[in-house]
């Protein structure tokens, strides 16, 4: 049996934090996107944290993050009501694990 170590999980885990640069998401239906606000990597576990601060008001859905490249490496199709009186956060919660396979399968 071969086995990923907590180091080499915590890796995986920083890889797909360090590879999250931006967030796109609609506002009352229009496409916006923005910086991330904070990347917490933690042991096996990462949280990327997107900040709708009060500017940012209506209805907010399609969130995605993004790369450097503009590819969507994770979205949410939640949909919520965002109000101006505060700031809000939202965020992308993952844990690393591993699954041992026997062979590769035909490609």
């Amino acid at each position: 049996m071969k086995t990923l170590t907590a180091i080499g999980l915590n890796k995986h885990a920083r890889l797909f934090a360090d590879c999250v640069v931006s967030v796109s998401y609609t506002q009352d239906g229009v496409q916006k996107t923005a910086p991330i606000f904070r990347k917490d990597v933690t042991d096996d576990t990462v949280v990327i944290f997107v900040c709708f601060d009060d500017l940012t008001t209506g209805q907010i859905g399609n969130v995605e993050l993004l790369d450097e490249d503009g590819n969507v490496l994770a979205s949410s199709e939640e949909v919520f009501e965002k109000p101006e009186e505060k700031a809000l956060y939202f965020a992308f919660y993952y844990r690393y694990t591993e699954k041992e396979v026997e062979q590769l399968e035909q490609l």
